[in-house]
């Protein structure tokens, strides 16, 4: 039997099995799919001997091969398949600005504390101004006054309101250094008590109250 016309048909429809292989223009166009390139056929020759006769054993490790270049083929296409999804696009993060240290605030200047203001010497005690004497009244003597009190005291005791000695009352007021109007009155008292009488008669004329007496030198 000749097997020629049967492995060169079994050939040919290997081949033609190889060209009708689904490829990927025949699948669903899709925007994140790339086509896949075409897959050429493998064509294996057919192995025959020097006088023209198939090599049976040839043949069919011709036949196998032929097989497996296919299958190879088609798992080559299907693993060019694959659905490319849409980019991921990683945001690269922005550079960190660089934070300059605030300069430290220059220090307040120092100033010196204001001289404080001497209080001014105290003035020179000035030495005190001798006073002029008073003008004295005109027959003053408190001396004489004070040793003829006691006799003037007597006499008006004794001679009373109508019977005293006018002339002896003013010349005794004129040492005294009071008015000498010669009425033995409050003013008149008031001096014999300072001169040294205890108890003088009351007044005879007004004013009969008791005036204090105050010697010349310090009215």
């Amino acid at each position: 039997m000749n097997l020629i016309p049967l492995l060169g048909g079994a050939a040919l429809f290997l081949f033609a099995r190889g060209r009708s292989a689904p490829s990927s223009s025949s699948a669903p166009s899709s925007s994140t799919r790339p086509k896949p390139p075409t897959t050429p056929a493998v064509v294996v020759p057919v192995p025959v001997t020097e006088d023209g006769q198939l090599d049976v054993q040839a043949a069919a490790q011709h036949a196998a091969a032929q097989h497996e270049a296919q299958q190879a083929a088609a798992q080559e296409s299907e693993d060019l398949d694959v659905e490319i999804g849409p980019a991921v696009i990683t945001p690269t993060p922005a550079p960190t600005p660089t934070v300059k240290p605030k300069p430290k605030p220059k220090p307040p200047a120092v100033r010196p504390p204001a001289p404080q203001p001497q209080p001014s010497p105290p003035p020179a005690a000035s030495a005190p101004v001798a006073q002029a004497p008073k003008p004295q009244p005109s027959g003053y003597d408190p001396v004489q006054a004070r040793r003829g009190a006691a006799s003037l005291a007597a006499h008006l005791k004794r001679a009373g309101r109508s019977g005293y000695d006018r002339r002896m009352l003013g010349a005794w007021q004129t040492k005294a250094g009071i008015t000498a109007d010669r009425i033995y009155g409050g003013a008149t008292r008031g001096a014999l008590i300072y001169f040294g009488v205890p108890d003088p008669v009351k007044p005879f004329f007004a004013p009969t109250e008791t005036i204090p007496y105050t010697p010349p030198e310090q009215r």
